[in-house]
């Protein structure tokens, strides 16, 4: 691959009499990281392709080189959608292209974007917006591009395009920590229909990756979960997603996720499903932390009755968590992935395979005993105890350790937590968390009810005694079990 040199030393575009006021100023770096394969000079020749390819990018897209600093370039844009789309095209073509770059096996480019839009006094903030944005860039990593909220808010609507929250940072001399922003740029892989086309990573999940595809036959904006590449060949995984559309196309609710149809094309095998515009609650609660409780009863209002629906069906989900709740930019809450769900109907038994997350499973789970609705109630209680207080009812590592942690122990009260929280609220919460499901909710409806009324049936500290003898309950059993 053949590519213009990019100047050692730096350059300006204009004078900067000419440059005092812009509408606005959109900084980006991009860096190559990594170790080559080994030989002499491997890496100092990576890193020039890498410079030159970057350069060359650049300015296809309007950008200015301003300097080359080692393996970093960079660029200034007026418009922060060139820039992203620079940067996306940077990515693709070192994908897409390996074979032009004899020692990039193990090397890549990170890549970070910040800007001010709108009118600006460039002499005087130039300084503060590269700051930012080599900071940024510092948080990415090989293939990633990270940008500030201000050029995500930017580019929001722009329908090629997908942006999702990925952590605060610190910058330096500042006591304020800023969100950043990850662009999700990964085509579909091949194989995936004609039907759909401008298909590219948007998220991944426990079974696959989730492109975003416009359907060429409805004009609809959808969501395509392709099963992974390393697990496709396994049957069993392709029945999970078989399962997943069975049982979800049986829920019809404003609250599920709409599921249309599961295909295997050309060697892979994907479900369609709505596209919800939005972030995960797990995102929601990472960047802005617990959330009050008025707040997180209009989420839980919402689960409630779209998990109604679903256990109307007969159907338990088994794995609710925050990352399973998308928010769309209405507030409307959609519950997602009943990758592992399954019927209660009949005798609910379960297999010998433990299956859940174990920060969200119910002590029956954990036990390999029957689910039912009360499972998701407690899941629930679970989610609740989380949004309000901002921390989980049980933490561990392993995995496995947290959930034997549902059937022996019990969490900080949540008013230990956050004072301020309603008794009543603390009631619904422990109630639900309750160790025998007989002692939980029985209903999602009867759940709902509680929501509505600020007086439980039980006190708070009676719930909270009949949680530690249930779980004094659970440690004899299981001690009994184990011997």
């Amino acid at each position: 691959m053949t590519m213009p040199v990019v100047e050692a030393n730096p350059t300006v575009r204009v004078g900067m009499d000419e440059q005092r006021h812009i509408k606005n100023l959109v900084i980006l770096f991009a860096e190559s990281v990594g170790r080559a394969v080994p030989g002499e000079d491997a890496e100092g020749e990576t890193i020039g392709q890498h410079n030159d390819l970057a350069a060359s990018v650049i300015r296809k897209h309007h950008g200015q080189v301003i300097k080359t600093i080692g393996a970093s370039v960079m660029a200034e844009f007026a418009d922060p959608a060139a820039a992203v789309s620079a940067a996306v095209e940077m990515e693709r073509l070192l994908m897409e292209s390996p074979q032009g770059f004899s020692h990039c096996d193990q090397m890549g480019l990170r890549i970070g974007i910040h800007g001010l839009i709108g009118d600006c006094q460039r002499i005087d903030l130039f300084g503060s917006v590269v700051q930012l944005a080599a900071n940024i860039t510092k948080n990415a990593a090989p293939g990633q591009i990270l940008t500030s909220h201000e050029v995500c808010d930017a580019l929001t609507k722009e329908t090629d395009l997908h942006f999702q929250w990925f952590r605060k940072v610190t910058i330096e001399g500042q006591t304020d920590s800023a969100d950043i922003f990850e662009v999700h740029w990964a085509t579909a892989p091949t194989g995936i229909p004609p039907r759909y086309e401008a298909a590219f990573q948007v998220g991944t999940g426990g079974m696959g990756i989730v492109y975003k595809a416009r359907d060429r036959e409805t004009g609809e904006i959808v969501a395509l979960k392709v099963l992974r590449s390393d697990i496709a060949a396994d049957p069993a995984m392709q029945e999970n997603l078989r399962r997943e559309v069975c049982l979800a196309r049986k829920v019809t609710h404003k609250n599920v996720c709409r599921i249309h149809e599961f295909n295997r094309s050309n060697g892979i095998a994907y479900i369609s499903m709505e596209f919800v515009e939005g972030a995960s609650l797990l995102s929601t609660l990472q960047r802005g932390g617990r959330l009050p409780w008025n707040e997180a009863l209009k989420i839980m209002r919402q689960v409630c009755a779209g998990l109604g629906e679903a256990h109307a069906q007969g159907i338990v989900h088994r794995d609710l968590k925050p990352a399973n709740i998308m928010m769309d930019r209405n507030g409307v809450a959609k519950i997602m992935d009943f990758g592992i769900a399954r019927s209660f109907q009949g005798t609910g038994q379960m297999t010998g395979t433990l299956v859940g997350t174990p920060a969200y499973m119910a002590p029956e789970q954990v036990e390999l005993k029957g689910v039912d609705a009360r499972t998701d109630v407690y899941a629930l209680g679970l989610l609740l105890y989380e949004i309000v207080t901002g921390s989980q009812a049980f933490e561990g590592d392993p995995p496995i350790a947290v959930a034997l942690k549902q059937l022996r122990e019990f969490p900080t009260r949540p008013r230990e937590i956050v004072p301020s929280l309603p008794a009543h609220a603390e009631a619904v919460i422990l109630k639900c968390m309750q160790k025998d499901p007989r002692k939980r909710f029985q209903s999602m409806e009867e759940l709902a009810a509680a929501f509505r009324s600020n007086a439980p049936a039980k006190p708070a500290v009676s719930l909270w005694s009949s949680f530690v003898t249930d779980v004094r309950s659970s440690g004899r059993d299981l001690k009994r079990d184990l011997q």
